[in-house]
């Protein structure tokens, strides 16, 4: 990650009940409801006007490794890109 997606998390002070993405309306849990979040996201992800169907979330992390493949990426990048690697 950049200097500036790393010091982002880093700037949140460090609590037992802080998160850094907290769910809507409720700091103190973690974010969830990605189904409505899909949701939301199908009524405005479009081609050329047009509505992009049966796609899901996991299609954007195969997106974003094969992109960076194409950008000559090392493998092993990518995999810690994905958390694929510990």
């Amino acid at each position: 990650l950049s200097t500036l997606a790393v010091s982002v998390p880093q700037s949140v002070p460090k609590t037992n009940d802080t998160f850094v993405f907290p769910a809507r309306g409720n700091e103190r849990s973690h974010f969830s409801g990605y189904a409505e979040g899909k949701k939301a996201l199908d009524g405005k992800v479009n081609i050329d006007g047009v509505a992009l169907e049966n796609w899901t979330l996991h299609d954007l992390r195969r997106t974003l490794a094969t992109n960076l493949g194409r950008r000559q990426v090392l493998p092993h990048v990518i995999e810690h890109i994905l958390n694929h690697k510990a």
